[in-house]
């Protein structure tokens, strides 16, 4: 018959080996101290509770006892406030697996920059407080070509600040400039105490009479100013569309109290032709090479004083310099790929007199890679690889756009699929030019849309800094 052995255990379940080596640590160790010095047998200094040195010494630096570092726990912070747990961890979803007041001096190191975050988040030390991060030691500072623009103007947000930065690349030894150009997009606020925006409307209605967008037919000239603010509510009917909406997808009736509830001031607001130009309706052909365009003027629009709306032909200017040289814009590298190289200086790219829907506007590389991901910021949009933005952040010198859809006749439309962008150049018909970038798939998402939009329509704006780039201008 087989026997089994059986091991002699005790004190729940530990083995007697166990036990017996713990009990002559305790007998043969020396007295425990509150007080510990890792890396060496020395005793720590009196005020510390815990001390690592490793015996490095120095004759003409005597505090100086080690050659290493402390290695701190590297995290990727989700954000800088609210649940501890779930700052740390991606993952968690319940709040309290954590407690945040106990915690209270807890440090890590966040081991990736993260300017998509409302309060940007670097790569550097932090500590917890109890209720949020803080940053140990200086934030860093906007990327050295970087400036900031205060618009000190009466609105409702009160005083607003800017980054800005010239856009440029070097032809051999020259300099091709595009002037200064703010990388946010601007969100002034009439107040609507201010008699100068008396009339101006919150409305994203298509406020008759108006040009109707498939018939091209004029019911009335219609010069009313309106803004809204942006709403991510769109997304929500990616795939259903709204029940008001018909068959349409990402569209939905515009809220004024929801979307300023939900906004972030880094979207901007949305404006109306007539509000961003500040300029009468009009019969005129003013894209780069037409028969009205007026090379010698720039309309201020909404913009603050020293700054203006840029016309068609500057935004042209701005495209070339960044596809021509993505690099100090981008997360691109020197080995991208564009297909032309180089910007092609021809009538389809600058100058096209198109329609709604003529495909030759759509100007860039047929690579996977292309200048509008280089512009659009990599914190907004549904794009998934190399049709997500691949923008820097307004701080660190990209031109950084978010994809925040737009707005006609009371609904808001393509939050995260579509940015529009209004120039000052009219048409000769009540549309004006503008530039589109989406971030969808597909071809179109490497390009950059040069079209027309009704003036009704509500857009994001960018600001041109005054006598920057090319012949420096008088301001209308």
């Amino acid at each position: 018959m087989k026997t089994t052995k059986t091991q002699n255990k005790c004190a729940g379940n530990m083995p007697l080996w166990r036990l017996l080596a713990i009990i002559v640590i305790f007998l043969f160790s020396p007295l425990v101290k509150g007080q510990v010095t890792i890396g060496m047998n020395n005793e720590p200094e009196a005020g510390a509770l815990l001390q690592l040195k490793d015996g490095t010494t120095s004759s003409t630096h005597p505090l100086i006892n080690a050659s290493k570092g402390l290695g701190l726990p590297r995290v990727e912070l989700q954000s800088l406030t609210g649940d501890l747990g779930k700052t740390l961890d991606a993952t968690v979803t319940t709040d309290g697996t954590l407690d945040g007041s106990k915690h209270t001096g807890l440090v890590v190191y966040n081991n990736k920059d993260n300017y998509c975050n409302t309060q940007p988040i670097f790569g550097a030390p932090y500590v917890w407080d109890g209720t949020q991060w803080l940053l140990i030691g200086a934030s860093k500072i906007d990327a050295p070509e970087v400036e900031t623009f205060i618009d000190n103007r009466t609105q409702k947000l009160g005083p607003q600040t800017y980054h800005n930065r010239e856009f440029y690349y070097m032809d051999g030894a020259t300099k091709i400039s595009a002037g200064v150009w703010m990388t946010e997009n601007l969100r002034f606020i009439p107040d609507p105490s201010d008699p100068a925006y008396a009339g101006v409307l919150h409305t994203a209605e298509m406020l008759p009479p108006f040009t109707n967008p498939s018939t091209g037919a004029i019911t009335g000239p219609n010069t009313t100013k309106c803004w809204i603010y942006p709403w991510a509510e769109s997304r929500k009917y990616e795939s259903t569309p709204h029940p008001s909406a018909g068959t349409n997808t990402w569209i939905c009736p515009y809220d004024g109290v929801e979307a300023e509830k939900e906004w972030n001031p880094r979207e901007g607001i949305l404006y109306n032709w007539w509000f961003a130009s500040n300029r009468p309706r009009l019969n005129a052909d003013e894209r780069q090479g037409g028969d009205n365009e007026n090379t010698g003027i720039t309309y201020q629009g909404i913009c603050p004083d020293g700054w203006h709306l840029p016309s068609d032909r500057e935004w042209n200017e701005l495209e070339e310099v960044i596809y021509n040289n993505p690099v100090p814009y981008s997360w691109y590298k020197t080995d991208y790929n564009f297909n032309p190289a180089k910007w092609q200086n021809t009538t389809e790219w600058e100058e096209n007199k198109d329609s709604f829907d003529n495909d030759i506007i759509h100007r860039g590389s047929s690579t996977d890679q292309g200048h509008g991901p280089a512009m659009i910021s990599e914190c907004f949009g549904v794009g998934q690889g190399e049709y997500k933005g691949k923008s820097l952040s307004a701080a660190q010198g990209g031109f950084d756009i978010h994809i925040v859809g737009s707005a006609e006749d009371n609904y808001v439309r393509d939050y995260g699929r579509y940015a529009q962008l209004w120039t000052s150049s009219a048409t000769p018909v009540n549309t004006s030019w503008r530039r589109q970038f989406y971030t969808g798939g597909g071809s179109y998402s490497k390009m950059v849309m040069r079209s027309r939009g009704g003036k009704y329509a509500l857009y994001s704006v960018r600001c041109k800094k005054d006598g920057t780039g090319g012949t420096p201008l008088p301001n209308n």
